[in-house]
């Protein structure tokens, strides 16, 4: 039996546990996924948990994702260009970490886009491990300016810089979470990406300080959170005309290729069957006892 997992600070919002184990029963497949609800000054003791406990890997979300980066033995190439880890694979007592959020988020402009015409300028809201992953994705797969805005500014231009270095022929413009900068960039981007957790569950109706005047049905948005299935920002995307998807597309491309670092693959389209019956019969509420 594989012990796999989550590691998170806060996990009553995620589907991933319910829906891993789901998948393990259905397909007779061995392994068990459990929430690791881990606080920032135990994730030393965590790490070093792991490597003497029989748990093959596990994922990492808010507000692991960049302090974990230190504790692990390995790193892929992609990951020490992003910066964050969301995938951890333990080899024998030997930590290797991974980002499949790359591979989520590009599915989910794929299908916003199609494969052969990626945006030539988004817009990014946020600046964290999320965000990172985002940015590396939009730069390696065409696009070709991106503005990065966050509530403190100082954090969207050193990611700038950390990604101008790596992408010099690329331009990075960062700035402010307000309305006068987010207009400049809607004016170029055809994508805007979300990736606070503004809005996800319980805080439903936490916003953000967004133009949404500024937006006309040729902008096309991704929110990066998927519980609830519509936030508050993205409702208010919509009424203005713009296509928009939630997180949940990209939350199962990751888990898939988690999965198949793990010993598991092929699983992407089980995952995605299984997310439809949980959004069928599953609150955040029930979620959160099920978890």
């Amino acid at each position: 039996m594989n012990l796999l997992g989550l590691l998170g600070a806060s996990l009553k919002h995620s589907f991933s546990p319910v829906m891993m184990n789901r998948l393990a029963r259905q397909g007779d497949l061995p392994f068990a996924y459990f929430p690791f609800e881990i606080p920032a000054e135990k994730l030393p003791h965590f790490v070093e948990a792991v490597r003497l406990l029989p748990i093959s890997g596990f994922n990492v979300t808010i507000p692991h994702k960049v302090a974990i980066l230190s504790f692990l033995d390995e790193l892929t190439p992609e990951v020490q260009a992003v910066g964050a880890v969301n995938t951890v694979l333990n080899r024998d007592g030997k930590l290797i970490g991974y980002n499949t959020d790359t591979a989520g988020f590009l599915g989910s402009v794929n299908r916003l886009f199609g494969k052969e015409n990626p945006p030539r300028a988004a817009l990014i809201l946020g600046s964290g491990g999320a965000a990172r992953a985002v940015l590396y994705t939009l730069l390696k797969s065409g696009t070709k300016t991106v503005f990065l805005s966050n509530r403190r500014e100082e954090r969207a231009r050193k990611l700038a810089e950390d990604f101008g270095r790596l992408f010099p022929e690329k331009e990075i413009v960062p700035g402010p979470l307000k309305a006068a900068f987010l207009k400049q960039a809607l004016a170029r981007a055809t994508l805007i990406v979300q990736t606070t957790s503004v809005g996800m569950w319980p805080h439903e109706e936490e916003e953000l300080p967004f133009p949404f005047e500024a937006l006309h049905p040729g902008h096309k948005v991704i929110d990066l959170i998927y519980n609830p299935e519509e936030t508050r920002f993205l409702r208010d995307v919509r009424k203005r005309g713009a296509e928009a998807l939630n997180g949940l597309p990209m939350l199962i491309g990751q888990a898939a290729k988690s999965l198949e670092i793990w010993g598991f693959p092929g699983l992407e389209a089980n995952l995605l069957k299984i997310a439809g019956d949980l959004r069928e019969k599953t609150t955040p509420q029930t979620l959160e006892e099920k978890c």
